[in-house]
């Protein structure tokens, strides 16, 4: 039986190790982009929502406009 040199065993050890921690690293960056993808998303989903209820308070729920009050105005910093 022929025995492999300890060099071979040696760098067949070390790529092994080498694709492990690249596969560990991408699967931890992948993770923490998608978590803040998510967030993002939630974040975007919120503002969305609250502009939808500031229609329906504005226009109420039928679309059509309801009377206004002479020189209300609205504006973005009302959103927040």
């Amino acid at each position: 039986m022929v025995r492999a040199p300890a060099t071979i065993r040696t760098a067949l050890l070390a790529g092994f190790m080498v694709i492990f921690a690249v596969w560990l690293a991408s699967t931890f960056y992948f993770t923490e982009r998608l978590a803040d993808s998510q967030a993002r998303s939630a974040e975007i989903q919120s503002r969305f929502a609250r502009g939808q209820e500031l229609l329906v308070e504005l226009c109420g729920p039928s679309g059509r406009r309801l009377p206004m009050e002479t020189g209300t105005h609205f504006s973005l910093a009302d959103m927040e």
